[in-house]
């Protein structure tokens, strides 16, 4: 190209075919009167425990003091078995029989 060569124009758009933004949608703002207070938590209905008879009770509870009696039961047959057999020496008993008593 020659130095004296013109360069044409930036390209520009005509003005009015930009349009603005459209604007975004209205909303009024609520009035004292319109805004509600919230809704008050529904409180759960309240239940009447169910009146257990005394046939409920001892079928919840017989099988827990028949399993504690023979667990006792079991521990005093062998703390004996133990003792006829040899296995824990006088000095282990008293030593057991103090720490037991210390319980």
């Amino acid at each position: 190209m020659a130095e004296g060569a013109a360069l044409p124009p930036p390209f520009e758009a005509p003005a009015a075919e930009i349009a603005p933004p459209p604007a975004p949608p209205f909303e009024p703002e609520p009035t004292p009167d319109e805004i509600l207070p919230p809704p008050a938590p529904a409180s759960a209905p309240v239940l009447e425990p169910v009146k257990a008879g005394w046939e409920q009770r001892l079928g919840a509870r017989a099988f827990l003091w028949i399993g504690a009696i023979t667990l006792a039961l079991a521990a005093v047959f062998l703390v004996r078995y133990s003792i006829e057999e040899g296995y824990l020496s006088p000095e282990v008993r008293v030593i057991l029989a103090a720490l037991f008593g210390f319980a």
